[in-house]
C-alpha cells in the first residue's frame, strides 16, 4: 500500500511539473507575441501615416495592421490574466463583450485579405474597369467591420458571468453547433476559397504577360519592354507578399477552427487536454498578427523611406531628369546638321569637277 501511495504522490507531482512548464511556455509565448505584434504593427501604421500619397491597397494594409495591433495589445494581455488567474476578473458587461471583440478582430482581419485580393483584381486582370478608388476602399473597410460585428452578435448575447467565469449558455445544441460552423464558413473558408481564386487568376494574368512582352520584344528590341517588364515583375512581387500573407493566416487560425468544430461535431469535449490545447490554438491565432509586419512591413518602410530619400534629392536630380530629356532630341539635331553639311560638301564638290572638266574641253 505504501508503494502504491509513493507512486501516486510521485505521478501527481510530475503532473504538477508538467503542468508548470507548460504553464511557462504559454506565458513566454504570450509575452514575445504581445511585445513583437505591438511593435511590428505601429511601425506598419507609422510608415503607412508618413506617407502623403497613400493607395487604396495601403489603406487595406493599415486596416490590417490595426486589427493585428488590437490583438496584441487587447486580446493578449486579457487573455494572459485570465490564464494566470484561472478567473474572469472583468465583470458581467465586459463578458458580453471581450470575446466577442477577439472573434471580430479575427473576422475583419480574413475580410480585409479578401478586399486585398479584390482590389490587386480587379487592377491586374481587368484593367479596363475602373480601378478600386479610395473612397471604395473606405467603404470596403467599414463592410469588413460591420459584418464582422454582425457576425458574433448572437456570441455576445449568449456570455454569461457564472461565479468567476464567462461561459457560452445556448439553449439548444444545435444552436451552438450552427455558429460554430457558420463562423468557420464565413469568416475563414469562404473568404479563403475567393482570394485563392483571384490570386490564381492574378498570377496567370501576371505570367501570360511576361510571356506575351518576351515573344512581342525579341531580338533587337529586347530593351524596349524594359518598362513593361519591370511593372510586371514589381506586380509579381506585390502580389507574392499577399499570398504569404494568406497562406500563413490560413495556417495558423486553421487549428482553431478545427479545434472547436471537433469539440462540437465530435469529441473534443470529452478530451482530457482540450483546455491546453485550446491555449496554444489562440497563440497561433495571436501568432499570425506578430508575423504580418514582417511581410508587410519591408514593403511599408522601403517606400517611406525612399520617399524620403526623394524628397532630398528632388531638386538636385531635376538637372539630370531634363538633361536626360534634352540629351536625345540635341543629338539628333546635331546628326541631322552633320548630314546636311555632308551632302552640301559633297554636292558642291562634284560640281566643281564638273566645271573643271568643261574647262579642259574647253581647251
Amino acid at each position: 500500500m505504501e508503494s502504491n501511495t509513493t507512486n501516486d504522490s510521485a505521478k501527481v507531482e510530475l503532473k504538477e511539473d508538467n503542468g508548470s512548464e507548460i504553464q511557462v511556455i504559454q506565458l513566454s509565448l504570450y509575452v514575445m507575441v504581445t511585445v513583437v505584434g505591438s511593435l511590428g504593427n505601429l511601425l506598419v501604421c507609422l510608415a503607412i501615416y508618413l506617407q502623403k500619397k497613400r493607395k487604396p491597397n495601403e489603406f487595406f494594409i493599415l486596416n490590417l495592421a490595426l486589427t493585428d495591433l488590437g490583438a496584441s495589445i487587447f486580446s493578449i494581455p486579457l487573455d494572459l490574466t485570465e490564464l494566470l488567474t484561472g478567473k474572469f476578473l472583468l465583470g458581467p458587461l465586459m463578458c458580453h463583450i471581450v470575446y466577442p471583440i477577439q472573434t471580430m478582430l479575427m473576422g475583419t482581419s480574413v475580410l480585409t485579405l479578401l478586399c486585398l485580393s479584390t482590389e490587386r483584381h480587379r487592377a491586374i486582370v481587368t484593367p479596363l474597369k475602373p480601378r478600386i478608388q479610395v473612397k471604395t476602399a473606405f467603404v470596403m473597410i467599414s463592410a469588413t467591420w460591420l459584418v464582422s460585428v454582425a457576425a458574433v452578435v448572437p456570441y455576445a448575447s449568449i456570455l454569461h458571468l457564472e461565479g468567476e467565469q464567462c461561459l457560452e449558455k445556448w439553449p439548444r445544441e444545435m444552436y451552438v453547433k450552427s455558429f460554430t460552423m457558420s463562423m468557420f464558413l464565413l469568416l475563414y473558408f469562404f473568404p479563403l476559397v475567393v482570394i485563392t481564386a483571384n490570386y490564381v487568376r492574378v498570377m496567370q494574368k501576371l505570367f501570360c504577360e511576361m510571356k506575351r512582352l518576351q515573344n512581342l520584344f525579341s531580338g533587337r528590341n529586347q530593351s524596349s519592354c524594359k518598362h513593361a517588364k519591370k511593372r510586371a515583375e514589381q506586380n509579381i512581387k506585390v502580389v507574392k507578399v499577399f499570398v504569404t500573407a494568406v497562406v500563413i493566416f490560413a495556417i495558423c487560425l486553421l487549428p482553431n477552427h478545427v479545434l472547436w468544430l471537433w469539440h462540437d461535431f465530435g469529441e473534443g469535449k470529452h478530451f482530457k487536454y482540450f483546455n491546453e490545447v485550446v491555449i496554444f490554438c489562440n497563440i497561433m491565432v495571436y501568432i499570425n498578427s506578430a508575423i504580418n509586419p514582417f511581410i508587410f512591413g519591408k514593403i511599408r518602410l522601403k517606400n517611406c523611406c525612399n520617399g524620403t530619400y526623394n524628397k532630398r534629392r528632388r531638386h538636385g536630380s531635376s538637372l539630370t531628369s531634363r538633361l536626360s530629356s534634352v540629351a536625345p532630341k540635341f543629338y539628333l539635331r546635331v546628326r541631322e546638321m552633320s548630314e546636311i553639311m555632308c551632302r552640301t560638301s559633297f554636292l558642291k564638290r562634284v560640281q566643281n569637277e564638273g566645271q573643271v572638266e568643261e574647262k579642259e574641253e574647253a581647251v
